[in-house]
Formats: structure tokens, sequence, C-alpha cells
């Protein structure tokens, strides 16, 4: 099963001299939110029967951790299990700005569960998803050493003139997902177009992928599809309502 992060390269990055040290963000609890860890706890117990009717009565609740939930039960029963349905809860969940349900997503439509492939959508949904992450945490990079602050980018960097592909890919991803550096879409476009002049294929895809959606360029669907054609033969560039 093809897995959205692995396109993305979604990896922790490390160094024996690095620590990254995550500050999570604190986030409000909501009214229903008894009810939603009542469900949960029956839920991991694997009392789909019992959780499923206090989900439906909270399914708009927490930002659509419930309906996640109810997505995660249809996904798991084996006798009732939707994939159509499954995708369509996923996606409530997505639009209401729950995180998992955008990976769920991601993979669902990756990997053509419950409707056609779409990798273009799925990266939409992966984008979606990340940029949620960045804006939870604050990361710092320091020497575990001396505990100084370290530039993160700066060996990738030195890599990157060098012509290596792949850290010019990890600098496209740095400034593409604003953790490690200030998110700079525009940046990140002009790595990506560099790696991928260079043979690298994720670079391709994501080049492509930029100038389907408009993002660091002018939209450019011709362009869009001679980058996404390197990647995968027959990929071509279509509308996406759901633009990250």
């Amino acid at each position: 099963m093809f897995n959205p992060a692995i396109l993305s390269g979604k990896m922790p990055f490390f160094c024996l001299s690095l620590f990254i040290l995550s500050l999570p963000i604190s986030v409000n609890a909501s009214p229903d939110r008894t009810l939603l860890n009542d469900a949960k706890d029956l839920y991991f117990k694997k009392n789909y029967a019992a959780a499923e009717p206090i989900l439906n009565q909270i399914r708009t609740c927490c930002k659509g951790e419930a309906l996640y939930y109810l997505a995660q039960i249809n996904e798991h029963h084996q006798i009732t299990n939707n994939p159509a349905q499954t995708l369509q809860l996923y996606h409530e969940a997505a639009q209401l700005g729950y995180e998992p349900a955008m990976y769920s997503l991601a993979n669902y439509y990756a990997n053509g569960i419950g409707t056609k492939p779409d990798l273009l959508t799925s990266t939409d949904w992966l984008r979606r998803a990340t940029h949620l992450e960045s804006t939870k945490s604050e990361v710092a990079v320091i020497h575990l050493e001396t505990g100084s602050p370290l530039n993160p980018t700066s060996n990738w960097q030195k890599k990157a003139a060098q012509g290596d592909t792949d850290a010019l890919y990890q600098l496209a991803r740095i400034y593409d997902e604003g953790v490690l550096a200030s998110k700079d879409v525009k940046l990140a476009a002009s790595y990506y177009l560099q790696a991928a002049k260079l043979g690298h294929k994720k670079s391709a895809y994501m080049t492509g992928y930029f100038y389907c959606r408009g993002i660091g360029y002018s939209q450019n669907v011709n362009l869009a599809n001679q980058w996404l054609t390197i990647y995968q033969n027959g990929l071509n560039c279509q509308p996406s309502k759901d633009k990250p």
C-alpha cells in the first residue's frame, strides 16, 4: 500500500550533535469533551456498538474528532465496512480541521480506497496536515553539548551547493513546511526545481504539483503536466476544490 508520507519525505531530521525541542501549544477543550472521551474509551476497548451512538450524538463536536472515530469504527468493522462512507466521514472530519483525519484522507486518495486514486488530492491533504502540525509546535535546534542554537539548514546548504539532489530536496521541504526555518514557498519551489532538473523524481513531482496548484509560481497546467509525467507516466494536473 502506498504511503503518501513517503512521497513527502516525511522523516525526522537527526544528528548526534542536535537536539530538537518541540513545545506544544495548548488547546481549549470543547463542551462535549467528556462525552467524546467516554466514546473513545469504549472505542479503544473495541466496544464499537456502545461508542457509535455517542459519537453520532456529538458528531460535529471537537473540530472533527468525533467524526474521525466514527470513520475509524466504520473502517475496522469487518461486516459493515463501506470504504466510500468511511472516506466521506474522514473528509467531513478533515474539513472541520482534525489533523489525523487529513492523514487518513491522504492515504485513502493515494491508494484509491473508496474512490479513484488521486495523488494530487492526497498531497493537498497531506500538506494541510503538515501545515497544522507545524503551527502547533515551536521548534528549536540546539547543540547537545553547549546548548547554543544551530542553523538547521547549513549542512544541507553545503551539500546542495555541490549538486546533492537529496540535500536540495530536504531544503525544499524545510522551507515548504516551515518547521526548521521560516516558511517560504517560493524558495521551496526553487529548490524543488533545481533538484528536479538534476533528476530527483520526488522533486519533479513536487515541481509539477506546485505548478498545478499555483504554489510558488503562477498556475501553469502545461508545465505541471511536463513535470508530473516525469514522476509518473499519465499523471496529469487536475483542479482542486481544496487548495492547501
